[in-house]
């Protein structure tokens, strides 16, 4: 698998960001996303863009190549102090997603990574999104598809259940799902999928190994380091190995909505407590 556009050799020289920049580079998942995102988005020059999300990092600072005046929020404060090591200048900062602290129709972009899947209740966040987007602003989601009828499913709720008693199931969405979601503020432009069957596997193994390292560990960062270089040359294999599945859509998606005007779309309410077949029949002599 080929890297985006940075080299290893980008970026600040201080030792955080030297390991952030190696663990992104043995990471094929995040680059391979970093890549879609950037397909959707085109180039940002002379935008106003807004990163929400928990991955920062070495994404946070590449995804600022694309141009544009960019601020990053997110939801850990270790992925904030990592970023600023990357992007010392940056305008980055912690929140929580439920009131974005920004005024309406404020960004040209909004980008959220590996967020929708942690909310129970996604609605008022993308509400927020919504918000802040000028008229003609575009929302870029991220996320992984439910219901994919793969051999993959048993080891995915095995694995789930071997999560800390903390830790929440990831939430997935169908393709009704998505449009559920986004249907009352947003026309969806473009969804692209990517990781078939073999990088989901080796990175559902990973995921499953990293979180068995306590959070509160004194090596935490070089566990974590460790673990990806070893499954590193496994995603190299098996990113080309994914190519034999090319006609079959992957594992996750990314999507770009553009705004519109808020239409709520509710279903419509009957009188006597009827179902709409039922109403519907009523009328037919």
């Amino acid at each position: 698998m080929t890297h985006p556009s940075p080299t290893p050799h980008d970026g600040p020289a201080t030792t955080v960001s030297k390991r952030e920049l190696e663990r992104f580079y043995r990471s094929p998942m995040q680059q391979t996303l970093l890549k879609e995102l950037r397909q959707l988005i085109q180039p940002t020059n002379a935008k106003t863009c807004l990163e929400i999300g928990n991955q920062g990092g070495a994404f946070s600072y590449f995804l600022r190549k694309h141009g544009g005046n960019w601020q990053t929020r997110l939801t850990s404060a270790t992925a904030v102090e990592t970023t600023r090591h990357l992007i010392p200048d940056g305008d980055i900062a912690e929140l929580t997603p439920e009131r974005l602290p920004f005024d309406d129709n404020t960004f040209d972009l909004v980008v959220v990574v590996d967020l929708l899947e942690t909310m129970p209740d996604p609605i008022p966040f993308i509400n927020e999104c919504h918000r802040i987007l000028g008229s003609s602003g575009y929302l870029a989601l991220n996320g992984r598809y439910a219901g994919r009828l793969t051999p993959l499913g048993p080891l995915r709720r095995y694995l789930e259940r071997r999560r800390p008693i903390s830790s929440v199931p990831p939430r997935e969405f169908s393709k009704a799902d998505l449009f559920e979601l986004l249907k009352t503020g947003f026309d969806v432009i473009e969804t692209r999928s990517y990781a078939n069957f073999f990088s989901e596997l080796v990175h559902l193994i990973l995921q499953s190994s990293l979180q068995t390292i306590p959070a509160d560990a004194a090596d935490v960062f070089d566990r974590r380091l460790k673990r990806h270089r070893i499954a590193h040359p496994f995603f190299r294999l098996a990113f080309q190995l994914d190519y034999l599945l090319y006609p079959f859509h992957g594992n996750h998606w990314v999507t770009l909505g553009r705004r519109h005007a808020w239409l709520p779309r509710n279903s419509p309410v009957l009188r006597k407590a009827e179902s709409i077949t039922g109403a519907v029949l009523s009328t037919v002599r």
